[in-house]
């Protein structure tokens, strides 16, 4: 390859037209999110290389020091449908592919909070008996 001055020579670069190929890059990785239990998440990211680029989303469930592939999630966006608890603290990550080599974005945190739960009180006039049942409910029951 020629270059002049540290820079690709443009004309050259122009006469070889296709055959420049661009790594992929990350240029929006993917953000936190934070979301109550039973709610949608949705990580994007944003990536520029010569297509075509692939994508894989990967999860961590211990901080980062391992990641699995996540099965089918292979677009610049990933959604999980119904957020649990259970999900608090895991990290997503997407690597994208092209032209021999891979750009890993960096890892995006899930904060899922639990559905505040309420104590009901019941309060009577003196007449009779009053209870609740159940005595207690998670907001919107």
């Amino acid at each position: 390859m020629i270059v002049d001055g540290g820079k690709l020579d443009e004309s050259i670069a122009n006469s070889l037209g296709d055959s420049v190929k661009y790594a992929p890059t990350i240029v929006t990785p993917p953000a936190d999110k934070s979301v109550t239990e039973g709610e949608t998440a949705t990580f994007t990211m944003n990536a520029t290389g010569t297509e075509p680029l692939s994508y894989q989303w990967q999860q961590s469930i211990d901080n980062g020091s391992s990641w699995t592939d996540i099965t089918g999630e292979t677009n610049a966006t990933y959604t999980i449908a119904t957020t649990t608890t259970d999900m608090n603290g895991w990290q997503y990550r997407c690597v994208v592919t092209g032209y021999g080599t891979a750009a890993e974005s960096n890892a995006a945190t899930l904060t899922v909070n639990a559905i505040p739960t309420y104590t009901i009180t019941v309060q009577n006039d003196g007449h009779g008996e009053a209870l609740a049942t159940p005595a207690s409910a998670k907001a919107g029951e």
